[in-house]
């Protein structure tokens, strides 16, 4: 099991978590796609808010991965 730290903004996290199913994007830049393929379910995800305060905001665990 890996420990990964999202980042976001108020309005990413408040859009991602509002969804039926909550989801979380990575831009397709090649770090991203590194990090993207080291990924799996059961993994801990810590989320990470940017400002006005930055800090955790929740935790939570990957159940499966997505790419389109």
């Amino acid at each position: 099991m890996s420990t990964w730290c999202l980042p976001g903004t108020p309005e990413n996290w408040r859009f991602s978590l509002s969804q039926p199913e909550p989801i979380w994007g990575l831009r397709g830049n090649s770090q991203n796609q590194h990090a993207f393929a080291g990924l799996a379910p059961g993994d801990l995800l810590l989320m990470y808010v940017q400002a006005p305060v930055s800090g955790l905001i929740g935790l939570a665990t990957t159940l499966e991965k997505y790419s389109n």
